[in-house]
């Protein structure tokens, strides 16, 4: 990937960016003993491509479907589009009863 053609947008985006978030304890960067907060991008999606500023393609094109990985302090939330720590069929099998649910009441209403 090429390299960031804007330094100072790059700095606004990280560094800046976990500075803005007072108290959250977020260094905006990667080192040995810090939090490790980390969002992966599919980096063949064709909404990211052609690459020319890979910040800018991401801050203009990216979207959640984008998404592919997620760690939080270290650990993994989501690993290739799957949640970790709950069952996904169950959380929308929850929710389009609920759903069904709100609709026969706005019915019935």
């Amino acid at each position: 990937m090429p390299r960031a053609r804007n330094p100072k947008a790059t700095f606004s985006a990280t560094v800046a960016g976990a500075e803005a978030l007072k108290g959250h304890g977020a260094a905006g960067q990667l080192r040995v003993g810090d939090p490790a907060d980390l969002i992966l991008l599919d980096p063949l999606a064709p909404n990211l491509r052609p690459v020319i500023d890979g910040f800018g393609v991401v801050a203009h094109s990216a979207s959640a479907g984008n998404v592919t990985d997620v760690m939080v302090q270290g650990a993994w939330l989501i690993r290739d589009r799957k949640p970790t720590r709950v069952n996904a069929a169950e959380v929308v099998a929850e929710a389009q009863r609920v759903a069904e649910g709100l609709w026969a009441r706005a019915e019935a209403g």
